[in-house]
């Protein structure tokens, strides 16, 4: 295992590794090694470690085997970047680890069952993940956030009990296995533009979940998928949905709908969008071309700046706009 110390050594790594260098804490030390056999070298390791694995081999059961009795054992807590061409992470692979903080995979396409249950970890970054198998994160009661773009299959129980989660963004899924994120008692927002099943309790006691954002999905949803769920604001691109599973008391608003029922007047033009007369506050997502416009003048204010600008009435009656 080779330690690279230093201040250019760091900044090295962390480009290397995808990271900037101010998120680094001062303390943090940053260790990159390659596998020998699939297997990583502890020699040299630390608690609080920054772990960055390269090459080209891939960390096989025994090496992952190796890395949980390990660290768990020491008591060695630390985060796992795999720059190594790693595509699968196995079964069980750090099932019951409390000492991992944050794992990395930009080529990971696919996480075993089991695989961190029960773990310590607080993110989890794969872009190019599709798969994520059953139970693979149940009970990882630490996990705060993910960043899974790519994700399309949920399985069963995957993030159950995952009560420090808040925000739940998952656009390219299409199928949300049967109590996946059942119990994550505090997400407040879910996003799934791409699904196309919700399974079994799949959000049931998700007793904070306030905000389901569509797009264009129509999903077929199962009838007890947000059982202990209080309604919904439910953004999407239609008219109607298909399901009547939702909440009741839940309402559809379209996607460009940036009230909420608040009353706030919204205006499109070509020049951009404008945002006018608005006297509520809202939470809103843009998206598409164009210029924002914000004020926060009172409505009184905003007329009398806007009415030297209107067409002048016509006296001919006439309807004329000239």
């Amino acid at each position: 295992m080779r330690k690279l110390c230093g201040v250019m050594a760091v900044l090295l790594v962390c480009a290397i590794a995808g990271f900037p260098s101010q998120a680094l804490a001062a303390d943090v030390r940053v260790l990159v090694t390659e596998l020998n056999n699939g297997i990583l070298d502890f020699g040299d390791f630390r608690s609080g470690d920054k772990l960055i694995v390269v090459g080209n081999g891939q960390l096989n059961a025994t090496g992952w085997r190796t890395l949980k009795d390990e660290t768990d054992v020491k008591g060695l807590s630390f985060s796992l970047v795999l720059e190594n061409g790693q595509t699968s992470i196995p079964n069980e692979a750090m099932r019951g680890n409390t000492m991992l903080t944050s794992i990395t995979g930009s080529q990971v396409t696919s996480v075993g069952e089991w695989a961190f249950s029960r773990s310590g970890l607080k993110s989890v970054s794969m872009p190019m993940l599709e798969t994520v198998q059953n139970n693979a994160f149940f009970s990882c009661f630490a996990l705060e956030s993910f960043y899974l773009p790519q994700v399309k299959i949920i399985g069963w129980q995957a993030f159950e009990n995952n009560t420090s989660l808040k925000v739940i963004s998952l656009p390219a899924a299409t199928t949300v296995g049967r109590l996946a994120f059942m119990n994550s008692s505090s997400v407040t927002e879910l996003t799934l533009l791409s699904v196309e099943n919700i399974g079994n309790q799949a959000f049931a006691n998700c007793t904070e979940l306030k905000v389901l954002r569509l797009g264009n999905a129509d999903p077929s949803v199962s009838e007890d998928a947000f059982e202990g769920v209080g309604p919904l604001s439910i953004y999407s691109n239609k008219n109607r949905l298909r399901s009547s599973n939702y909440p009741a008391g839940s309402r559809l608003l379209t996607s460009t709908d940036t009230s909420g029922g608040s009353g706030c007047d919204a205006m499109t033009a070509n020049a951009g969008l404008w945002l006018l007369l608005c006297v509520a506050l809202f939470l809103t997502t843009l998206t598409g071309p164009g210029n924002i416009w914000l004020q926060s003048m009172p409505a009184q204010k905003v007329a009398n700046v806007i009415i030297p600008y209107l067409p002048a009435k016509s006296d001919s009656g006439s309807g004329d706009d000239n």
